[in-house]
């Protein structure tokens, strides 16, 4: 025996035994967002003329280990805002590597697909990219109509 660095390795059914394979990427979908202003207004003042009513789409990726959802600072750049707009938040996430997701605030807001639509408080990050759609996010959405990527 040697001892050897290994890929990742998945089960194959039909050999029977391991093999070298990236893991898939979780799918993604296409959402058009909208910020609650109103919702904002209850928990942080905020210029008004820094926020739009409109709504802008985005891709998210359907993360269903994710327990909050979350963003990073590059959601703001596609909303045109800055993070003086974002909620401020005492809540504290933490990574699978047992690391912070060192949280600027949080976004109200009104996210659809297709003809469904949920509200969500997004917590923005710094360390974090693109928009992570939670579990109950992903319920409301029919998972054939998610764009699947093939593992490279």
């Amino acid at each position: 025996m040697t001892n050897r660095r290994v890929p990742h390795l998945q089960w194959s059914e039909k050999k029977q035994e391991f093999e070298a394979k990236r893991p898939a990427l979780p799918p993604k979908m296409k959402v058009d967002i909208k910020i609650l202003t109103n919702v904002h207004e209850m928990y942080h003042e905020f210029n008004k003329d820094h926020i739009s009513n409109k709504t802008v789409q985005v891709e998210a990726l359907a993360d269903t280990g994710c327990q909050t959802c979350t963003a990073g600072t590059d959601l703001l750049k596609q909303l045109k805002i800055d993070a003086s707009v974002l909620v401020p938040s005492c809540h504290r996430i933490v990574g699978i590597t047992d690391t912070s997701l060192d949280l600027l605030g949080a976004l109200m807001l009104e996210i659809h697909f297709l003809n469904q639509v949920t509200y969500q408080m997004v917590h923005i990050s710094n360390n974090t990219c693109g928009l992570m759609a939670i579990l109950k996010m992903c319920k409301v959405w029919p998972w054939w109509t998610l764009s699947i990527r093939n593992s490279p």
